[in-house]
């Protein structure tokens, strides 16, 4: 009778049981192969510490106290995670024991006669852990280690590192600032020795307007184009510069051939320097012009000349090829500028 029940009901109160007995070793077999480790604890924080070094590495800005924040950073991980696993070992081993005391009281309050004991395994009871072998005391005892040492050791030492750099960059532009100031001086006595120098030659050039060597004319070759604006002021005195935003007028003290010249420059430019130079003069009998032109034209030749359209669409003569330079002369006006 007992046996037709047993098959009826399913396994036998005896196979039960040994299948929970070996549902409880196995997970007390995975609570010992989970269990905290200090060699996994280091090895998490080498790993850690090893990224930031890395991505230090390839940033080219090396920090140790990142590499530290790191290594902290993955062992706090390692432990939490074994928390939560041992945390739900141990549940499931609680409600396997919950259930096998259970099924002992059962079958001894049970009218049925019990079967002969089968030959298992013995239960061995497991080492009673303390609180100090809880996961939790674990990673809270290294979490407060780690925040004291992050405290008086680390973070001091990155504050005076921070501290040294910023003393560093707040004397950094005093230096940078000598350094202009140094570049700057030596580019104004550079630029003066080079007009007197152009002043030098221009006396000791041929009384000629232009040269072959020199598209600029006569007693105006101090300021050329690419030179800076600024040089204007040293040439021909603050007095007689204007600027008007793009271009600068230079109105001449004792005109003779001309009575005006003006330069261009970008005024969107960092560097403001001279891109073209406009010559004016006084053209009412037209002698000028025709001084003007025989000269371009003895110096130049006619291969290089062609009549155009200028810059103002007026009828104008032009010689381009001229040492890299184009030369156009208008009604009034005579225009020099790079062709390259």
């Amino acid at each position: 009778m007992v046996s037709s029940n047993a098959d009826s009901g399913g396994a036998s109160p005896d196979k039960v049981v040994e299948r929970l007995e070996a549902r409880r070793d196995q997970t007390q077999k995975h609570i010992v192969k989970f269990r905290f480790r200090w060699l996994f604890l280091i090895v998490a924080f080498l790993i850690g510490a090893a990224f930031n070094a890395a991505i230090d590495a390839i940033s080219g800005v090396f920090a140790p106290a990142g590499w530290y924040q790191g290594g902290v950073g993955v062992a706090v991980l390692y432990l939490f995670f074994l928390g939560l696993i041992q945390g739900s070992l141990r549940g499931d081993l609680r409600e396997t024991n919950r259930t096998l005391s259970g099924s002992d009281s059962n079958r001894q309050t049970s009218t049925i006669p019990p079967s002969p004991p089968s030959p298992r395994r013995r239960y061995k009871p497991v080492r009673e852990r303390t609180w100090k072998d809880h996961p939790l005391v674990v990673a809270t005892v290294a979490i407060v280690g780690t925040t004291y040492l992050m405290f008086t050791a680390v973070i001091p030492t990155w504050l005076r590192e921070k501290d040294n750099e910023i003393a560093t960059l707040k004397t950094e532009p005093t230096r940078l600032k000598n350094e202009l100031d140094d570049v700057s001086g030596q580019l104004r006595r550079m630029e003066s020795a080079n007009v007197k120098l152009r002043r030098d030659l221009d006396r000791l050039s041929p009384d000629s307007l232009f040269s072959l060597d020199d598209v600029y004319p006569k007693g105006f070759r101090a300021v050329r184009i690419g030179d800076r604006i600024d040089l204007l002021k040293e040439v021909y005195g603050s007095e007689a510069v204007e600027d008007e935003g793009s271009w600068v007028s230079v109105n001449l003290k004792n005109p003779q051939l001309f009575s005006q010249i003006t330069y261009y420059y970008d005024e969107n430019a960092r560097l403001k320097t001279v891109t073209f130079i406009l010559f004016q003069f006084n053209n009412k009998d037209g002698r000028t012009f025709d001084l003007l032109k025989q000269q371009l034209i003895d110096k130049y030749g006619f291969p290089k000349l062609k009549e155009g359209k200028g810059r103002w669409r007026k009828s104008e003569l032009e010689w381009s090829g001229v040492n890299k330079h184009v030369i156009r002369l208008g009604d009034g006006t005579l225009h020099i500028e790079r062709s390259d």
